[in-house]
């Protein structure tokens, strides 16, 4: 299931997915491009582990739990299209990660530097629910 909340004038947007199918990068840059997104801020990807991967005309930055994990839950990501890859790129490629919650990267658009953040915070009663599964950290954000 996909739930898209955008601005297509801006071209920018926020996605939450939700499933493991393994073809979903390729179809959600698919849908990218079909509408044009420079940037697209992704949550609940389920992909473990943290790196890039290329998928046509983006780039996906993710992060999400260790490789070693039982599950695969959780997950936040970024996928950027050629223009903005360039500007994370001139930017130095930084991507700061807090587990698979938390990830921001730093891209450079003519000579200003923008902060992007793509957060995945489960609601007041998923956090409760599920008996405090936020860390000391992640709780400091509340």
């Amino acid at each position: 299931m996909y739930v898209l909340y955008t601005t297509i004038e801006n071209k920018h947007g926020e996605l939450e997915i939700t499933g493991a199918a393994p073809d979903k990068p390729f179809n959600l840059c698919k849908m990218f491009g079909e509408h044009n997104f420079l940037v697209m801020a992704l949550s609940e990807t389920r992909w473990k582990g943290e790196g890039t991967i290329q998928v046509g005309d983006y780039t996906i930055i993710y992060s999400g739990l260790p490789t070693d994990a039982p599950v695969s839950l959780q997950g936040v990501a970024f996928a950027l299209n050629h223009s903005m890859r360039t500007a994370w790129t001139r930017a130095g490629c930084i991507v700061e990660t807090v587990g698979s919650r938390l990830i921001r990267i730093q891209v450079l658009v003519g000579t200003r530097m923008f902060h992007v953040l793509s957060v995945y915070a489960p609601t007041y009663r998923y956090r409760y629910r599920k008996g405090g599964i936020l860390s000391e950290s992640q709780q400091a954000l509340w």
